[in-house]
Parts: C-alpha cells; structure tokens; sequence
C-alpha cells in the first residue's frame, strides 16, 4: 500500500519530467495516424509539460480506480465462487428463508433429515445447525456440522490444519474449526484452545483447523460436531440439508419426492446447486451494474481536465494557429492537430493508470484477505480493455469542442490576436 501510494506521489512530483520521454514514445505510435498532426501535437505538449502532467494525472488516477474496481470486483466474484463450488456443491438443497444462516432462521427437526435420506434415489445427506455464541464477550456463530457425512457431501475450505485430522478430532470431542474472522480476533492458532460460552457454561475447545465455507465467509464462525451441538448448546434443529444423488435416477422423479418430504416445512426451499449457483451469479453481476456507474461518474472529471486544458492550449496559441492557417494548413490538420495532442494526454493517462489500478486492485484485494476473507487476485483482463478504451473516449470526446473552435479561428483575427 505504501509503493502505491509513493508511487502515485511519484507521478504527480516527476509527471513533468516524464511528458517529454512520454510524448516521444506515445508520439511515435500516433504518427501511423496522424503523420504530421502527430509531431505538432507532441511539440505543443512539451512546451506545457506542468500542464500536460496535471491533467495526465487526473486521467491517471480515475482510470486507476477503475482497474482497481474491477480488479476487486473479478477477484470477489472468483473467489466467492469456487467457495461456493467446494462448500455447498451437492445435487439439491433445502434452504431455509435466508440465506445466509445467522439471519432468524427456524431450523426443522431431525424427522425433515430422516424424511430426505428415506426418498428414492437419494445417495448422501448431511444437515448443518447454527446457534449464537460468545468468545470473550463478543458474538460469534457457531456451526454444527457431520464429522462424517459432511466432507463427502461438501466440506470445508481449509487454509491452515490438515482436513482429515481436523474432521476426526470434531468427532471426537470438543474440537472446533475457526475461520480467519475469528482466529484473527481472539489471537488463536491450530492446537490453541478457545473457551466459548456455551448454554451449559463455558467449555474449552480445541482449534483443530482454520477454514470457512461460502454462507459464512463475512462472520466470526466456528464448526463444531453435531454431538457437541447438542451436548453443549442444546440445539438440534437443521437449518441446511445437502442432498446427494445416486447415479443414474430420474432428478425429476426424486426432486418431487423431495417436495413431498419438505412439504410440511415451509420455511425450506428447495434448490438444486446450479439454481443457486445462478441467483449468486446474478447478484454479482447486479454489483458489477454498480460499479460501471462509478466509473461513469469518475470520467466526468476527467473528461473535463482534458477538455479544459485542451481549450487553454488553443487559447494561448491563437496567433500560432492563425499562423498556420495562413501559410496553407487546413481545417482538418487544424482539428486532427488538437485531437492527436488530446490522444498523446490520454494515452499518458492510461499508461500510468493502468500501472496504479492493478497494483491498487493488489493492495485491496490483499487487505480482504488480511481481515479474514482470503481471496486470491485475479487480473483484471476486461477492465483494462474497458479502461483502456475509457481513455481513448475520453482523448476523443474532449477534443471536439477545442478542435472545432481551433479549426473555425478567423485567420486574421487570429493574426491580430495578443
């Protein structure tokens, strides 16, 4: 986070010293276009290197933020993903009215579970429970879980502890599996133990493992056994049931003798994995509408930076441009003169845009993990394409305006012009 930010620092301090080397470089590629316009243009910003950084920099840093959303946004919605795929990947679901399992859900009794595992053409279930607890004071969930049945179904997502040591030590006992939430803020490692208030008084557990899974990525949470749930917390009502298929049966056939065997328990939804995996996916791609919006709303700045700084240019070389008018420039290279400058200001912007949204989008995404959500960082191919093509948008849209006044100057009066 620091060479971020020295870096943007950087930038802003050397961004004039760099518009000459810059100019030069993006320049060259500009002159395949504009083959003359292209070597004023890169003139014309040399002469006004402050200015031209100043507004490279506002370029730089909305197009940075930018990368940085999509970067952030790409790596959530991967890593929720496959969360999602290795935890909760089993044919059907019964879910209960929310969601996530933390948020007054009514669990159902042991007969909904009995009911499932008796239907034709059903191959495993597993059930998960929840109840309310505190560790030090403060409010944790915990989660019953199948030492047995559950890792064959679904399971955990481990980051520190071994899986089958960490399922057979919850079998055994008081054994408890934390996500990083929680290990963070009670200071606990694998082997520690962690005293959790319980309905039968406080009990010690020990931490066997450090893992999540995708409903309870974003609370302090913690997996016990189905035995020491109902030992210690005194609950046994399902609030999650997972259900497996046997090969080849009828899905249809089964699922309606799922309905059937849900029928007097109306809070429980069924699902199959791929419905659920979709409504998620669509909720993303919701989050993703957002954040287009900010990025709209972050090239109106921009957008009027270069505009600006365009017009000034255009201002201050009134006789110049009245000049060469007069010795035979046209309208048009008068034009493609301001906006290839405007392409050169844009294509600086996005250089340096690019370098500080994907190492922004690092930082941000490594500060998730850092509190407790680990995600790996996924680069941002589209939204550098989108950003790239942001900024070449923007070198177009600002330049008309300049242009079109550059190219319609009066020859004499330009002439005339102090």
């Amino acid at each position: 986070a620091l060479g971020m930010v020295l870096f943007l620092a950087g930038f802003l301090v050397l961004g004039p010293a760099l518009v000459g080397p810059l100019s030069r470089i993006f320049g060259r590629l500009l002159t395949l276009i504009y083959a003359r316009e292209g070597r004023l243009a890169q003139g014309n910003l040399v002469r006004q290197p402050e200015r031209a950084a100043v507004t490279a920099t506002t370029i730089a840093i909305s197009l940075a933020i930018l990368i940085a959303l999509a970067g952030m946004t790409t790596s959530i919605t991967d890593g929720m993903l496959q969360y999602l795929d290795k935890s909760l990947q089993s044919d059907f679901l019964l879910l209960p009215e929310s969601l996530f399992l933390g948020q007054g859900n009514v669990g159902a009794g042991p007969e909904l579970a009995r009911a499932v595992r008796e239907t034709n053409g059903v191959a495993g279930v597993t059930a998960l429970r929840h109840v309310d607890a505190l560790v030090n004071g403060t409010g944790v969930q915990i989660v019953g879980v199948d030492p047995v049945t559950y890792p064959q179904l679904a399971g955990l997502i481990f980051f520190e502890g071994e899986p089958e040591v960490a399922y057979e030590r919850l079998g055994q006992g008081r054994a408890i599996v934390v996500n990083s939430i929680l290990a963070k803020q009670n200071g606990v490692q694998v082997g520690e133990t962690l005293t959790l208030q319980t309905a039968s008084g406080p009990q010690a557990y020990e931490v066997v493992g450090i893992g999540l899974d995708y409903l309870n990525a974003k609370a302090a949470e913690g997996y016990v056994s189905h035995a020491m749930m109902a030992q210690d917390f005194l609950e046994t009502g399902d609030v999650l049931i997972l259900i497996a298929l046997a090969e080849g049966v009828d899905r249809a056939q089964v699922q309606a003798g799922l309905l059937a065997a849900a029928r007097d328990y109306p809070a429980f939804s069924l699902l199959s994995f791929e419905q659920l995996r979709d409504s998620q996916l669509q909720a993303v791609q919701g989050q993703k509408l957002g954040m287009i919006m900010v990025v709209a709303m972050l090239a109106v700045p921009s957008l009027l930076a270069l505009a600006n700084t365009l017009g000034i240019n255009v201002l201050e070389r009134t006789r110049e441009i009245g000049m060469m008018r007069a010795v035979g420039a046209t309208r048009r290279q008068v034009r493609r003169m301001i906006v290839a400058e405007s392409l050169l200001l844009s294509a600086m912007g996005v250089a340096f845009g690019i370098l500080a949204g994907i190492w922004m989008g690092y930082v941000i995404v490594g500060a998730m993990s850092y509190t407790g959500l680990p995600l790996a960082y996924y680069f941002p191919y589209a939204g550098i394409l989108i950003a790239i093509a942001v900024g070449l948008l923007l070198g177009v849209l600002a330049a008309l305006v300049p242009a079109r006044h550059a190219a319609r100057l009066d020859i004499v009066s330009a002439l005339a012009y102090e």
